[in-house]
């Protein structure tokens, strides 16, 4: 079929209305491009989902049968009925299957997803999920609202890449300094689990994931991303 005029209009039309994920996503691992299906099923913006690879997304417990999934996409060149826990903005999981292709003249990997959470068991386990965005020029860090949570800061406190780290552990403070360095300079994934402190309770840990934002020359703009941590215990 020739693609263009009004079939070129039937395939936006299907791309935007399909209930199912589709996207496309690269050998690295990261997703390019999303249909809005992922937004109204999982939460995240596009940006967001570009932001990190699409492993950080995955539920722990579900991780090892990915990775063999993205093998078998990798060698073979496709895979069928892949089901696994992603994570949500709001931090819950939902259950989904997943069939692809992989093309290695275009270098990517062609994604359909549906939710199957329905034919389920509830999944119970809960994070505390908070997005972020660092600006290098003007060192300003747009978080949301649970990114000051998760860090212990009032959600009206304007934050900067100084305050973010002076509420990290001092222990681990070089550690995510160093994480910081090594993705700017290198190009390569954002990834560390540090401490923050909380007033008499046990420190919490999260995972801080990202990646480098560049303008057209590729020098680093910023960075982006994700950060989860344990959800606090409820009350009584």
């Amino acid at each position: 079929m020739r693609v263009g005029g009004p079939e070129c209009e039937l395939l936006q039309r299907l791309w935007q209305a399909a209930p199912a994920m589709m996207g496309a996503g690269s050998f690295e691992g990261y997703l390019l491009v999303t249909n809005p299906a992922f937004g109204r099923l999982l939460g995240w913006s596009p940006d967001e989902i570009r932001s990190v690879p699409y492993w950080e997304l995955v539920h722990p417990d579900d991780r090892a049968a990915t990775v063999e999934a993205r093998k078998c996409l990798l060698d073979d060149g496709a895979i069928e009925g892949h089901e696994v826990r992603l994570l949500c903005r709001d931090g819950s999981y939902r259950w989904t299957r997943w069939n692809g292709v992989t093309v290695t003249s275009d270098q990517l990997m062609y994604l359909v997803g549906m939710d199957i959470s329905d034919r389920r068991p509830p999944e119970p386990h809960r994070e505390l999920v908070a997005t972020w965005r660092w600006d290098l020029a003007s060192d300003i860090v747009n978080g949301s609202a649970a990114f000051h949570e998760l860090f212990g800061l009032p959600a009206d406190t304007p934050l900067t890449s100084e305050l973010v780290l002076a509420a990290v552990h001092a222990d681990d403070r070089p550690m995510v300094e160093g994480a910081m360095r090594w993705a700017l300079d290198s190009g390569e994934q954002y990834a560390v689990d540090y401490r923050v402190p909380r007033d008499g309770r046990a420190p919490r840990w999260i995972h801080a994931s990202g990646r480098v934002v560049t303008f057209a020359g590729a020098r680093p703009r910023g960075m982006a991303g994700i950060a989860i941590g344990a959800e606090p215990p409820q009350e009584g």
